[in-house]
């Protein structure tokens, strides 16, 4: 499947999907300010340059499936600023049920703005146009109480919990992508 690789606006944010070039900027450690430059926008705080995030989770997806990119990664660059700010994606293409699974992260100097549920909204919007798409699947971990504030105030509901290679264990909530449009298809 092929996903529209235009830029998705909210109130506050712009989402610019990573590049299959980029990706490949990214694993070869050719990003400087200049990098940043060209895209149209600066990097104060240094967001995919102390810590690639998940570029090289999705890099290799990428390569075999160029199409996917915009799906797996977006850039959130602050409208009035021009600051990138996060970035946001979903962790693989949608499961044979249908189901597809988001991650994001915003700077700790933009956190607490509303960016994270702007984000957040507009790419489930935006995934919700496509065939198949039949669950929406969020994981956090017990810890992590703004994150855990942000799916609860959404009403997702608690599936269970599973154990992250990386981040350990983390609680599963899920909302099916139809009771997600009826609830809030005027979010974005």
């Amino acid at each position: 499947m092929d996903y529209d690789e235009g830029v998705l606006y909210t109130p506050h944010l712009e989402l610019h999907p990573v590049s299959p070039e980029d990706y490949i900027r990214f694993m070869s450690q050719t990003i400087d300010h200049s990098f940043w430059n060209e895209k149209g926008w600066s990097n104060p705080f240094h967001h995919f340059e102390e810590s690639q995030g998940a570029i090289p989770y999705r890099a290799s997806q990428v390569e075999q499936h160029p199409n996917l990119a915009p799906l797996l990664l977006r850039y959130a660059i602050e409208s009035e600023t021009r600051y990138l700010i996060g970035s946001i994606g979903f962790h693989l293409p949608p499961d044979p049920w249908g189901m597809v699974e988001i991650g994001f992260t915003v700077v700790e100097e933009k956190r607490n703005l509303g960016y994270g549920k702007e984000m957040l909204h507009s790419m489930w919007t935006w995934v919700s146009d496509y065939e198949g798409i039949n669950t929406f699947r969020y994981s956090t971990q017990p810890s992590n109480l703004p994150s855990q504030h942000i799916i609860k105030s959404l009403g997702f509901k608690h599936v269970g919990v599973q154990m992250d290679e990386i981040d350990g264990e983390e609680d599963i909530y899920e909302m099916s992508a139809s009771e997600y449009v009826t609830r809030f298809q005027n979010q974005v």
